[in-house]
Protein backbone atom coordinates (compact mmCIF):
# COMPACT_ATOMS: atom_id res chain seq x y z
CA UNK A 1 0.00 0.00 0.00
CA UNK A 2 2.91 2.34 0.75
CA UNK A 3 4.38 1.84 -2.73
CA UNK A 4 1.00 2.48 -4.34
CA UNK A 5 0.42 5.69 -2.35
CA UNK A 6 3.97 6.87 -2.99
CA UNK A 7 3.73 6.25 -6.75
CA UNK A 8 0.36 7.97 -6.96
CA UNK A 9 1.71 10.96 -5.06
CA UNK A 10 4.71 11.25 -7.38
CA UNK A 11 2.52 11.16 -10.48
CA UNK A 12 0.11 13.72 -9.00
CA UNK A 13 3.04 16.02 -8.29
CA UNK A 14 4.16 15.84 -11.91
CA UNK A 15 7.08 13.43 -11.72
CA UNK A 16 7.71 11.82 -15.11
CA UNK A 17 6.31 8.29 -15.44
CA UNK A 18 9.66 6.88 -16.55
CA UNK A 19 11.24 8.21 -13.34
CA UNK A 20 8.51 6.60 -11.24
CA UNK A 21 9.07 3.38 -13.19
CA UNK A 22 12.75 3.41 -12.27
CA UNK A 23 12.09 4.26 -8.62
CA UNK A 24 9.62 1.40 -8.27
CA UNK A 25 11.75 -1.01 -10.29
CA UNK A 26 9.05 -1.87 -12.83
CA UNK A 27 10.40 -3.62 -15.89
CA UNK A 28 7.43 -2.49 -17.99
CA UNK A 29 6.07 1.04 -18.32
CA UNK A 30 2.58 -0.50 -18.58
CA UNK A 31 2.78 -1.49 -14.93
CA UNK A 32 3.58 2.09 -13.95
CA UNK A 33 0.88 3.60 -16.18
CA UNK A 34 -1.78 2.34 -13.76
CA UNK A 35 -0.90 5.27 -11.54
CA UNK A 36 -1.57 7.78 -14.32
CA UNK A 37 -5.25 6.83 -14.39
CA UNK A 38 -5.50 7.22 -10.64
CA UNK A 39 -3.81 10.62 -10.81
CA UNK A 40 -6.10 11.74 -13.65
CA UNK A 41 -9.15 11.04 -11.49
CA UNK A 42 -7.67 13.10 -8.68
CA UNK A 43 -6.82 15.95 -11.06
CA UNK A 44 -10.37 15.98 -12.43
CA UNK A 45 -11.75 16.13 -8.91
CA UNK A 46 -9.48 19.06 -8.02
CA UNK A 47 -10.46 20.88 -11.21
CA UNK A 48 -14.17 20.46 -10.45
CA UNK A 49 -13.69 21.80 -6.93
CA UNK A 50 -11.26 24.61 -7.68
CA UNK A 51 -12.37 25.89 -11.08
CA UNK A 52 -12.80 29.70 -11.07
CA UNK A 53 -16.31 29.44 -12.50
CA UNK A 54 -17.42 27.90 -9.23
CA UNK A 55 -16.78 31.27 -7.54
CA UNK A 56 -18.46 33.46 -10.17
CA UNK A 57 -21.51 35.39 -9.20
CA UNK A 58 -23.46 36.49 -12.26
CA UNK A 59 -26.24 38.87 -11.34
CA UNK A 60 -28.77 40.08 -13.88
CA UNK A 61 -28.09 39.52 -17.55
CA UNK A 62 -28.55 42.50 -19.88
Amino acid sequence: MFRHSFATYLIEEGVDVSCVQQILGHSSIKTTQIYIHIAAKKQAEILREMHPRNNMSIVGAA
